[in-house]
């Protein structure tokens, strides 16, 4: 599948079978998430993050908890934390923090991520 534009960091497959939410390039430092069609590679919309900290950046998707939100993976002044991210009103609620420091590696459930 092709999808057009510089996405990176793919979530898996969501729980409806059609879609994934990945990260526009360009658009890192905005805290905004792409939900695409995984069959066609069209972009069905872009979510912006609502309620990280300030100071947080978006280091990945990972898994579908539910049929309305993907997981985040944010980096926070060297914190790692996880976000469940209503993909319809782009609300994040902290689900989990990781006790890593920089160079180290966490792997979530459909994830890996070394910073």
């Amino acid at each position: 599948m092709r999808f057009d534009g510089v996405f990176i960091m793919f979530s898996e497959l969501s729980p409806d079978g059609r879609t994934v939410a990945a990260v526009d390039f360009p658009e890192l430092k905005n805290n905004q998430i792409t939900l695409l069609d995984a069959k066609t590679g069209r972009t069905l919309r872009k979510v912006p993050i609502r309620g990280l900290p300030r100071t947080a950046s978006v280091n990945g998707t990972a898994t579908w908890p539910n049929r309305s939100e993907v997981t985040v993976v944010v980096n926070d002044s060297g914190r790692m934390y996880t976000y469940a991210v209503d993909v319809g009103t782009g609300r994040a609620r902290r689900s989990a923090h990781y006790a890593v420091q920089m160079n180290n590696t966490v792997t979530l459930p459909g994830v890996g991520y070394s910073w």
